[in-house]
């Protein structure tokens, strides 16, 4: 496995430990529907409920300040659930990184920290950093 394999599987498994982020309002739950449709249709083996969270949090995450905003509530994302989804991944790479199985030194505070900076998640920064 590569390095960049496993710098992605934190957010495999925090997007899978969380609630889906995606919301269905009574009022616009064919709307709903077909944003989430968007996303799932990105998929190299076809559609897929899991790579449509995975590409609505990449999206989300690739945005900042206000843009985050107005990409969850136009693709009717929750934007807690995202948010905790990132907390998570952090957590997790700081346990595979006190496991060796990424670069040492990776803690989730620093990580946050520098999301905050970076208006992101932090992850893909500083792990860049570590590996360079």
């Amino acid at each position: 496995m590569k390095i960049s394999d496993t710098l992605h599987t934190p957010m495999a498994a925090a997007a899978f430990a969380c609630r889906s982020p995606f919301l269905s309002p009574p009022d616009a739950r064919e709307e709903a529907e077909r944003c989430k449709a968007t996303f799932a249709e990105r998929g190299e083996a076809g559609p897929s409920d899991h790579i449509a969270i995975l590409n609505a949090y990449w999206e989300f995450n690739s945005r900042s300040g206000a843009e985050k905003m107005e990409f969850a509530r136009e693709n009717f994302l929750g934007i807690k659930t995202l948010r905790e989804m990132g907390d998570l991944k952090r957590q997790l790479l700081q346990m595979l990184s006190e496991a060796n199985f990424v670069p040492p030194g990776l803690h989730a505070r620093r990580v946050e920290y520098l999301a905050r900076r970076a208006d992101n998640d932090g992850t893909h920064t500083h792990t860049h950093t570590h590996l360079h």
